[in-house]
């Protein structure tokens, strides 16, 4: 895997948990704390763009399915109330 070096500055207070994770053993390095934000980062917004992907889907399924049983959003309420 190829490699591209960043320079960044982090706040004093966010430098500092790294340094602290750091201390407690959490990490190996600051390098490797970082990293494993990123990762962790990487991870959620692939969850993120896997979850509104099925969203679309869904909606697209409801659409593609043609029109509901109400007609005005009103109907549904009267409904629901029906349940409660």
């Amino acid at each position: 895997m190829s490699a591209r070096t960043l320079q960044l500055s982090l706040p004093d207070e966010l430098a500092a948990e790294i340094a602290a994770a750091v201390a407690r053993g959490e990490y190996g390095s600051e390098k490797d704390a970082i990293l494993g934000a990123v990762a962790e980062w990487r991870t959620r917004r692939q969850g993120e763009t896997r979850e509104i992907e099925e969203w679309r889907g869904l909606w697209r399924e409801e659409i593609d399915a043609g029109p509901g049983r109400f007609e005005l959003i009103e109907d549904m309420r009267v409904e629901a109330r029906r349940w409660n």
